[in-house]
Order: C-alpha cells, then structure tokens, then sequence
C-alpha cells in the first residue's frame, strides 16, 4: 500500500553551464514541477456522437519555483544570467522519498517575478522554467 511522502527534503540542481555537474539550488522555498500533458487534436469524423480528441505530442510545460531572493548569491545570479542569455540549462527535481527518484530534464528560464515586498516580508521571487526536453526518471 502507498504511503503519504512528504516534500521536506526535495532538492533542485541546476547544470547552468551545461557541463554535466548538477548543483543544489539554494534557498528554495517551493517548487511546481513541469506537468506532462499531451495535445489535443481534433479527430472527428461525420459518424461520431461524441467529439473524443486524439492525443498528440507531449504539450509544452513549465516548472515554478519560488526562492528566498539575495542579489548577489552566486546560485541567484545563475539564474540572471540564463534569463538574460535565453540558454537553455539542465534542470533536476530530486525528490526525498526511500529511494530517491529524480526528475530530470532541458529548460530556459522565461520569468523571474519579484513577490509582494511587506515590513514583515522576505526577499522572494518566482521563477519560471519552459521544459524543452522530455522528462526522465531514474
């Protein structure tokens, strides 16, 4: 029977310079990994009575995260630097279960958004990753 897991431990790493070294993203508060979800195309016929859409390739898909902002920390500015070069990166979800399952797939970084600043408030920001490549699991 399946167990609740919970996200305490979940990582993300980031390869922002695309040479196969994977490092842990720092101060990250929550992550929305990138859905898989396939398009939908029409595939009705004059016969049908019920309009059921075919599936088609894997849909494009982001991943959100939101991270405790400190201008200058060298992760942070990793991720300036990718927004403004439009590279594309190597990104992993690791998640904290028995045995670990990673996620692991290509991305840009398409929209760093400040939160709400308050007197009792933190630095935050949320940051949008396009998936480019499939996602795998190991």
């Amino acid at each position: 029977m399946a167990s609740k897991q919970i996200a305490l431990g979940t990582i993300l790493k980031t390869d922002h310079d695309d040479n196969s070294i994977f490092e842990a993203m720092t101060l990250v508060d929550s992550i929305t990994p990138a859905a898989r979800e396939r398009a939908e195309i029409e595939g009705k016929e004059l016969g049908d009575v019920l309009d059921v859409p075919l599936l088609g390739i894997e849909a494009p898909s982001r991943m959100e995260f939101t991270q405790f902002w400190e201008p200058g920390d060298s992760e942070h500015e990793k991720l300036d630097t990718l927004f403004g070069s439009k590279a594309v990166a190597g990104f992993q979800v690791v998640t904290p279960h028995g045995t670990p399952k990673t996620d692991d797939f290509d991305g840009q970084v398409v929209k760093l958004t400040p939160e709400q600043l308050t007197p009792s408030g933190a630095y935050k920001r949320q940051v949008t990753i396009l998936r480019t490549t499939a996602i795998t699991r190991t």
